[in-house]
């Protein structure tokens, strides 16, 4: 049975009081009685009393052999816990480099991607100054085209006028020269 008892004065006080007045069952309270206390830092290990004191010093020291087997053990698993933080410690240094690399790689990436975004946005700028141009060019021919077709439309008409004025004033005169 393991009890803790603080290092504070007070604090131990209230605990030998309420080992005073122990609530257990009367079963409870002879195996109470037959535990004696062996203080280690915070805790307070109970071992068996058997009246004798010869078994009260291989009890010591076989509690004595099993705190060291304890502490070889914590000092195994906290040189364990130890090596397992600086593998975890060397992973993710790794892992971060590589995310930093690849970021500087993705950096690098968009940043072409912008720059040739930025000269596509030109080169696109430059083509509908262009197409701007050329369509204002051609909607000027245009409009010169139109108005040469309806010079040359009036043109014919006035040729046309023409030719029937000349048709008529031909047929008009031609029965006059068959008489002659």
């Amino acid at each position: 049975m393991v009890r803790v008892l603080s290092r504070y004065p007070d604090q131990q006080q209230q605990q030998r009081q309420r080992q005073k007045k122990p609530q257990y069952t009367h079963e409870s309270r002879g195996i109470e009685k037959n535990m004696k206390k062996i203080y280690i830092g915070k805790t307070a290990l109970k071992t068996q009393r058997n009246g004798c004191k010869h078994l009260k010093r291989s009890s010591f020291h076989d509690h004595k052999d099993d705190l060291r087997k304890r502490l070889s053990y914590t000092t195994h698993k906290l040189e364990m816990v130890e090596s397992e933080f600086d593998s975890t410690r060397q992973y993710l240094e790794t892992e971060l480099r590589r995310a930093q690399e690849e970021l500087e790689k993705f950096t690098d990436k968009l940043r072409r991607i912008q720059s040739s975004y930025a000269a596509l946005q030109r080169i696109n700028q430059d083509l509908e100054d262009r197409m701007h141009m050329t369509t204002q060019h051609h909607e000027d021919d245009k409009r010169a085209l139109s108005r040469e077709i309806i010079v040359l439309n009036n043109h014919l008409m006035e040729a046309k006028i023409t030719i029937e004025k000349l048709r008529g004033d031909n047929v008009s005169s031609a029965p006059d020269s068959s008489r002659c």
